[in-house]
């Protein structure tokens, strides 16, 4: 695969997942159910296209990076259940740009997790974004213009501590692992993880699917999910790192103008002002960081 080949398979990647939250945002089912189908549906996916390659699981490696391998799934798994609760509660922008700080979660607890210190630079960076959680939060300007900002919020910045513990779950598992291997057990560890609260859920309450709700659901499991894995981590051995983390910032681009232009969920001028400080501050994070080709880089959504 030549760079332009992986350049347009990252960007239509990103650009899927940058939708994501405006095809959630338009389900009627419970966000539990949303995530088992979800797992389930992009897993058994991703293991018809290796069928198809003839490609099989490496199990002794699996076996050997088990632990980490079910931990960073249960991550997974509980990351989407605060975003999907986030985009019911707050814009699908404000939800977003609080799971994207999961970088800066890292970044903070370096110094715990790795013995890192944090320099300078980026520590200004983590101020930086934290000011901006708060504007997007709502506290200074009323709660903003959705009732349950507050509270969106406090499950986006949840979700990001998620998405924080599988970047940290990912970078203990052996690349003995192949990369497809992983996203399988990860996706279907995401489904195991919900699926007593989803069997709760049916028990208790009449779970009705509209049509427009299975069409989604197949949309979020196949495109945004199988499809959208397989083109970005097929990307990813062939670009560049910096190129990787530039190209990133399509996908919380394309979730606000979605946000905005087709929820018609309008940030407020401090909202806007707290989003440009986030990305900025991630942006300018990753500019100083200088990582290795060898590093690991962060999951999608």
């Amino acid at each position: 695969m030549n760079l332009n080949t992986a350049r347009a398979k990252f960007i239509a990647a990103t650009f899927i997942y940058g939708t994501m939250g405006i095809i959630v945002s338009l389900m009627s089912v419970p966000n539990i159910i949303i995530v088992l189908f979800r797992g389930i549906i992009g897993a058994g996916l991703i293991l018809m296209i290796l069928k198809i390659k003839k490609s099989r699981l490496s199990v002794a490696a699996i076996k050997a990076n088990l632990k980490w391998l079910l931990i960073s799934g249960l991550c997974l798994g509980m990351n989407w259940v605060c975003l999907y609760s986030a985009y019911n509660l707050t814009s699908v922008a404000v939800a977003t740009l609080c799971d994207y700080t999961a970088p800066l979660i890292m970044v903070a607890l370096s110094p715990f997790l790795f013995h890192e210190k944090i320099i300078p630079r980026k520590a200004v960076c983590l101020g930086v974004a934290f000011v901006g959680v708060i504007f997007i939060s709502g506290v200074l300007d009323g709660g903003g213009n959705m009732p349950n900002n507050g509270l969106g919020v406090l499950l986006g910045m949840g979700s990001a501590l998620f998405f924080a513990g599988l970047i940290y779950c990912n970078k203990k598992i052996s690349e003995d692992v192949p990369v497809y291997d992983k996203v399988v057990i990860q996706l279907a560890m995401s489904s195991v993880a919900v699926l007593p609260f989803a069997l709760f859920t049916f028990s208790t309450q009449k779970v009705v699917f509209s049509a427009l709700d299975i069409l989604l659901i197949l949309m979020l499991g196949i495109v945004h999910t199988g499809i959208a894995y397989y083109l970005y981590f097929g990307a990813l051995g062939v670009l560049p790192v910096q190129t990787i983390a530039l190209l990133g910032y399509i996908e919380p681009i394309v979730s606000i103008a979605g946000s905005i232009l087709i929820l018609r969920q309008n940030l407020t001028p401090l909202g806007a002002v707290g989003a440009c400080l986030i990305l900025g501050s991630l942006f300018f994070s990753d500019r100083i960081r200088k990582p290795s080709a060898q590093e690991p880089p962060q999951d999608p959504s």
